[in-house]
């Protein structure tokens, strides 16, 4: 049975990752449990690395189903592994957003609320917002978020940022980056987002605030 570093293309794939600075990472396949790998997860979500540590989970199942097919082994104990489905809290909102700008994670935030897809929130224009404000189509959190919404006078898009050349642009690949940064397509996020729990309400609406100003 080979190591955990043996399978497959996963020394290839995963040569200076998180997994490969782990435990596990020359362990063997056989001794391998799913308890580990949750404690794996957990031990890089407590860094805040929980995204980039699925990843690298992820790339080991797929090279361990690979193998399993082609018949280099038959069975691996964590071969059926799955992540629980914990609640997910205002403070994991927070930590996987904040990789990405201030303007990114307003308009990621503005477009969970409104259950607004990332591509209509990246062509929201001012005319389309105002009318939404007088028809008061906006949740209480879009409200605040077109308030503090800088205004550039020469571009009509509500969320917009500089470019490295100081040119104002809309928010280019804002739906790819949004998936890239969280691990999550935005329909899986929305989800997500709907079934958010507030632990501690007063803190958390805190920090909330921060995301977005």
């Amino acid at each position: 049975m080979p190591k955990v570093c043996e399978v497959g293309a996963v020394a290839k794939l995963l040569p200076q990752s998180l997994l490969s600075r782990s435990w596990l990472w020359q362990r063997q396949v056989s001794e391998v449990t799913p308890a580990e790998l949750l404690a794996f997860l957990r031990i890089w979500k407590n860094e805040g690395r929980l995204v980039e540590a699925r990843r690298n989970i992820d790339t080991l199942m797929h090279e361990t189903y690979r193998c399993m097919v082609a018949g280099d082994f038959e069975h691996a104990p964590y071969a059926n592994f799955s992540e629980p489905d914990p609640a997910f809290t205002v403070s994991d909102l927070c930590e996987i957003l904040e990789p990405l700008s201030p303007e990114r994670r307003r308009a990621a935030i503005f477009a969970l609320d409104m259950s607004m897809s990332p591509k209509d929130v990246l062509l929201l224009d001012w005319k389309t917002a105002r009318r939404l404000q007088g028809r008061q189509k906006l949740t209480a959190l879009a409200e605040t978020i077109i308030r503090a919404q800088p205004r550039h006078m020469r571009l009509d898009y509500v969320f917009w940022e500089f470019l490295e050349t100081r040119i104002a642009a809309p928010l280019f690949g804002f739906e790819e980056e949004l998936q890239t940064t969280t691990g999550f397509d935005f329909t899986a996020l929305l989800m997500l987002y709907k079934k958010m729990v507030w632990v501690d309400a007063e803190a958390e609406v805190m920090d909330f605030t921060r995301e977005i100003h």
